[in-house]
């Protein structure tokens, strides 16, 4: 066993001392260090070793004014819509930019790099406006900016309903607080205020007077009017007459603008009402002069 290790040590001797063995192996090698030195400067030729630009600033500029800087720079860009507009930017303004420009960082990046800006939108986005009906001026201003909406007061009127929104207008058109209102971001909202005064006034009498006739006078005076009650089968409340009403007139009562006056109807002129003729009508509906 000992002399067949010994042989087989001096066969592999020779084999590795030999011309043949020897020429062959500095083959291998030189074929091994050629395969890394050109797979080293074939990485450096594809990552651009050591060639490195500078990033511009393109913060601020529109994409068209940033054109020559690309064709000098070499580099790549990738656009991305801002989620908000910014009204006092022009449409496609550079608002933000990754990577940074190397002005602020220091850095340098690779020739052809990606470089992502965020541009301001082209027109706003739309979204729907808030229901603000009813609620208060600060409170309705507050939520209108917080959704990007612009607000002006359009007027204030006298409404009982202090420093409350009553109405809103966009673009001088008159909004319906039921309808889905869209509006483009940063719309301008006017609103109509109540600013709770107002001049006052003696409380009118509507008694014996037609329906028709009472509420053109309410309205007039900026009161509203509930019917509470229609007495009989009345075909036209218009021309109805109003037997009751709530407040009564009092010389020591007075109503607000906005103040609600509540009336009662029935078909016939009521009991103790004069008629066209100046007659007063009876409970037995005869009329005496």
């Amino acid at each position: 066993m000992k002399e067949r290790l010994i042989n087989a040590a001096k066969e592999t001797y020779y084999f590795i001392s030999s011309k043949i063995f020897l020429k062959n192996f500095s083959k291998a090698m030189l074929g091994l260090v050629c395969f890394f030195l050109i797979t080293f400067q074939g990485l450096k030729f594809y990552t651009n070793h050591g060639e490195s630009v500078s990033v511009p600033n393109f913060k601020g500029q529109t994409l068209r004014q940033i054109t020559a800087q690309l064709k000098k720079s070499n580099l790549n860009i990738q656009i991305i819509d801002s989620s908000s507009y910014q009204s006092d930017k022009l449409p496609l303004t550079i608002i933000e930019q990754v990577p940074l420009p190397t002005v602020e960082t220091g850095l340098k990046v690779k020739e052809n790099r990606t470089i992502y800006l965020t541009v301001n939108p082209i027109s706003p986005p739309s979204k729907a406006l808030p229901k603000i009906w009813d609620k208060d001026e600060a409170v309705a201003k507050k939520i209108l900016n917080n959704n990007g909406f612009r607000t002006k007061i359009r007027e204030r009127v006298p409404d009982k309903a202090i420093n409350t929104v009553l109405e809103v207008y966009v673009n001088g058109k008159k909004l319906n607080r039921n309808d889905k209102n869209l509006l483009k971001s940063n719309s301008l909202v006017e609103l109509v205020i109540a600013d709770g005064g107002g001049s006052t006034m003696e409380v009118p009498n509507l008694l014996c007077r037609k329906f028709s006739e009472a509420k053109f006078q309410l309205e007039g005076s900026n009161l509203n009017v509930i019917i509470v009650n229609i007495e009989g089968l009345v075909a036209d409340e218009s021309s109805a007459y109003v037997y009751k009403q709530n407040p009564m007139p009092d010389s020591n009562l007075s109503l607000t603008v906005g103040d609600e006056v509540s009336v009662w109807l029935t078909e016939g002129l009521p009991p103790g009402c004069m008629d066209d003729t100046g007659g007063l009508e009876t409970n037995d509906n005869t009329f005496v002069d």
